[in-house]
């Protein structure tokens, strides 16, 4: 039940009724016939659901079409309750199943999306990076249990301060005395 609290809640029933109020908004001022209603409100729900699949295969990277399926059928439940409580049913059935679609296609396309690029390329990022990829070594290495303390004395012992300088310093001290 996680993707309800991470996909649904916060991308697919707000987006979904956003839509929902803005194309009522616009069928209103339009004077349209209450057929363009149904479809307005099939367009709404499905995006809505379309963005939740779309959120939780690009969160999740794996099983699309499952959490997209699960996302489509959350948001199509939660605005179908609220419309049987307004109205005592939801109208028609195959606006839940082009939902529960648009949640699939969402699904896939989230899984199938590159995977984000992390942001952790700063100056101190790189030193914590070098840090963490040298003290990997030494345990690797020689089965340290604690890395940081023979960190320290391999570069107190050498006089080598490269490992505590990161690659992008200009003014990168060689050896103790430079």
């Amino acid at each position: 039940m996680d993707f309800i609290r991470k996909a649904v809640l916060p991308v697919g029933i707000p987006v979904s009724g956003l839509l929902l109020l803005g194309s009522a908004a616009i069928a209103t001022a339009q004077d349209l016939s209450p057929v363009m209603y149904r479809v307005c409100g099939a367009f709404s729900l499905m995006a809505g659901s379309f963005l939740a699949g779309l959120w939780d295969g690009r969160r999740r990277r794996h099983k699309g079409i499952w959490g997209g399926l699960l996302c489509g059928l959350a948001v199509t439940a939660f605005w179908g309750g609220a419309a049987w409580i307004i109205n005592g049913g939801m109208g028609c059935s195959l606006v839940g199943l082009w939902a529960v679609l648009g949640g699939i296609c969402g699904g896939v396309w989230g899984v199938n999306l590159p995977a984000p690029v992390s942001r952790g390329k700063s100056h101190r990022g790189l030193h914590l990076r070098q840090k963490w990829q040298t003290a990997a070594d030494l345990r690797q290495k020689r089965k340290y249990r604690r890395p940081w303390k023979e960190l320290e004395k391999s570069t107190r012992d050498t006089g080598n301060t490269d490992l505590r300088l990161c690659k992008m310093c200009k003014n990168r001290k060689k050896g103790k005395n430079a």
